[in-house]
């Protein structure tokens, strides 16, 4: 019922102590609910320890796209930007061959925003407007779609194109 709290606590965190007492894996989706709650919540120790639960995980492109995904988004945050790169690439990768096309343009999202942040604005802009915004437009997702043209926009203000961000 979008209670990330109770979630966490009364369901997800039980079932993996259960799991983890009788020596059995957690599946990879009861990892990703629970890594997703538990950055919603900010438990940082939490998400860690979930993380460290996917090592050696194996699955279907798509799961192994989003563990990566993940792990990508713990070690921007940490300002690991090379390994969140690395983990970015990766998911991209699974993404695409598993052809879940949203996905791997939100992995080319996160993959640009490292650019971004290390001051290669070509590349940045080359990926929001050549590879992530179509697939936005093509399946209809406005919200990412509006959000991509927000950052293209800031891309275009940090090369000094005001016009250009004025446009977007």
């Amino acid at each position: 019922q979008n209670d990330a709290r109770q979630a966490l606590d009364t369901l997800l965190q039980p079932a993996m102590q259960r799991l983890k007492a009788q020596a059995a894996p957690a599946s990879a989706s009861l990892l990703l609910v629970s890594a997703d709650c538990a950055k919603l919540l900010g438990e940082v120790a939490v998400l860690n320890q979930v993380l460290d639960a996917c090592t050696g995980l194996e699955g279907d492109a798509f799961t192994m796209g989003s563990v990566l995904l993940r792990r990508g988004d713990r070690q921007s945050t940490l300002c690991n930007k090379d390994l969140a790169h690395a983990a970015f690439t990766q998911a991209e990768a699974h993404f695409e061959k598993a052809g879940a096309i949203r996905e791997r343009a939100i992995a080319l999202g996160k993959i640009a925003d490292i650019h971004y942040f290390r001051g290669d604005l070509d590349e940045a802009l080359r990926i929001r407007i050549e590879e992530q915004l179509p697939v936005f437009e093509r399946i209809g997702d406005a919200r990412e779609r509006v959000v991509t043209l927000g950052k293209i926009a800031d891309i275009q203000f940090a090369r000094g194109e005001l016009d250009e961000s004025v446009r977007f």
